[in-house]
């Protein structure tokens, strides 16, 4: 009967130790979408993983700090990017040879004066910003309970409009949001300078 260590030799791009354990993975140009799994931080004793030239996208898992033992990561060739923050990169520089970009912050590409709309007249529709850098897929909401009554929000073209049919008697701030897929960043931005208050014709 065949060892561990031989059944898993006989996957493709997976070779492992005599011990059975999964010490490198190669799955360059075989054409993965999707993002990376998180559970690859499980094998413990992988020293080399590549995935490059394919079709992943998002951030790398946080998980793969786990990989004490990593002296080669290639992700590079497709919209798939390291974290930024302090401890990623530190887990990054410890590792021989990193192929593959880091990712760039999330931010909005511009600001919007405050509003004030009329009750009972349809408003100019409302396109919020944009948001650049990141990692696609990036989506926008605004929770629909605090939008003012009439109001609706399309994510898909990040455009507010309707006919209001409610006067506030002061400024009202709303939230904004813009996440990633990605759990590693979810920047918030409130809405005090894009829509404060509806007032009367």
């Amino acid at each position: 009967m065949p060892s561990t260590a031989d059944a898993l030799s006989t996957w493709y791009g997976v070779q492992a130790s005599s011990q059975g354990s999964v010490t490198q993975v190669w799955l360059d140009q075989n054409n993965l979408v999707g993002t990376l799994p998180g559970e690859l931080g499980t094998l413990s004793q992988l020293t080399h993983l590549s995935q490059q030239d394919n079709a992943l996208t998002g951030s790398l898992p946080r998980t793969l700090m786990r990989l004490a033992n990593l002296q080669h990561l290639d992700f590079s060739g497709q919209v798939l990017c390291a974290p930024d923050d302090v401890a990623f990169q530190t887990w990054l520089n410890n590792i021989s040879t990193v192929l593959g970009p880091t990712c760039s912050p999330l931010a909005l590409s511009s600001n919007i004066p405050n509003q004030s709309f009329a009750r009972a007249h349809q408003i100019t529709p409302l396109v919020l910003p944009e948001a650049t850098g990141g990692v696609p897929p990036i989506t926008y909401s605004l929770p629909p309970h605090a939008l003012p009554v009439g109001l609706s929000f399309n994510a898909a073209t990040r455009t507010m409009e309707g006919t209001p049919t409610v006067i506030t008697t002061a400024p009202v701030p709303y939230t904004y949001r813009i996440s990633l897929i990605s759990i590693f960043m979810t920047p918030m931005v409130t809405m005090t300078e894009t829509l404060e208050k509806m007032i009367p014709k």
